[in-house]
């Protein structure tokens, strides 16, 4: 969920959200942030928001004192037992999240209404500025601190995630091996014969390092530019995922995003993946098979993908073929 922005709100309610969802949130929000009875409180409900895999509107809670809560309205797309099985453990590790991480400067939003069925969630929102802007123009030192300062607290937040239990079975969703041929094949066209062959040997050789390690743990899923935000005094996460990963997941793929970024220097993005690792209390996190599977995997992700518009898209790419040159 993207950070809130300014809306022009209706009291009605727009088509697709449900009535009943917005009063079970309602009482939700009563029980969590102790606020006024409910005869005077009522949702503002703003435009709806189209997404690629989900559909949003802003909500705001009113009182007749005013405006009391911000948090938005999501319906996923497409029906899926995956997502089903997400949305019904979601209430309950955001809160196992939210009561590991009490003290600690990070937000969480609260799951204010959930239907699984329906793939319907309501959750408060989270306030902040995406990380995005804050890595790349590092440039003065006070920057340079407060992006160091943001990497820390989100290290600190993906080890507290990854200490929460797992459910009895959990399901681990390593990236299919298809799926990963499918990449190198495509990377034939910037590797050598050589080069390509020991780009998949490392590949295979950390994925059954991490397979026989049998420790599998929870990620938020997508630790992106856009769903970590940062205040003066916290960092904030939306869209968690859930996903049952190995350790070092999302601070691997985080950290590989940074170091891609063309708007990041080397020595910079080396410093942010460091207050990353201290910030998640292992600094040898960066040489465990974990990381070096999901580092290889994304690097070759972004080194594969097809031209794009975007500029900045093509230098990462480069970028990330470059590393991938370097390595092999």
């Amino acid at each position: 969920m993207r950070p809130f922005l300014r809306q022009s709100w209706e009291s009605s309610l727009p088509e697709g959200v449900d009535p009943g969802v917005l009063t079970e949130a309602l009482h939700a929000a009563l029980d969590l942030f102790d606020l006024d009875g409910p005869e005077t409180l009522r949702w503002l409900v703003g435009p709806r928001i189209e997404r690629r895999n989900s559909v949003l509107f802003p909500l705001r809670l009113v009182s007749a004192v005013g405006h009391c809560l911000d948090a938005y309205y999501k319906t996923y797309r497409h029906n899926g037992s995956e997502i089903q099985s997400r949305l019904i453990r979601m209430r309950e590790l955001h809160e196992a999240f939210a009561a590991a991480s009490y003290g600690e400067a990070i937000a969480v939003p609260r799951v204010l209404a959930l239907r699984p069925r329906t793939l319907t969630m309501v959750s408060s929102a989270i306030r902040g500025r995406p990380l995005e802007s804050a890595l790349g123009y590092s440039v003065t030192p006070h920057r340079r601190r407060v992006a160091l300062e943001a990497c820390r607290r989100i290290g600190r937040a993906a080890y507290l995630i990854e200490q929460l239990p797992l459910p009895d079975e959990p399901v681990l969703d390593l990236a299919p091996q298809d799926r990963i041929d499918r990449s190198l094949e495509r990377a034939h066209e910037f590797l050598e014969p050589d080069a390509w062959h020991s780009l998949r040997g490392r590949i295979f050789e950390a994925r059954e390092r991490v397979l026989e390690g049998g420790l599998a743990v929870y990620a938020h899923g997508d630790l992106s530019g856009t769903n970590v935000l940062f205040g003066s005094n916290s960092v904030g996460f939306v869209d968690f995922g859930w996903q049952v990963r190995w350790p070092g997941y999302d601070l691997a793929r985080l950290a590989c995003r940074i170091a891609l970024d063309p708007a990041v220097r080397s020595l910079q993005a080396s410093a942010l993946t460091a207050a990353l690792t201290d910030g998640y209390g292992d600094l040898g996190l960066t040489s465990s098979p974990g990381w070096e599977f999901y580092t290889l995997r994304t690097t070759l992700r972004y080194a594969v993908k097809e031209r794009r518009r975007s500029a900045g898209r093509s230098l990462s790419a480069r970028r990330a073929r470059r590393q991938l040159l370097a390595q092999t």
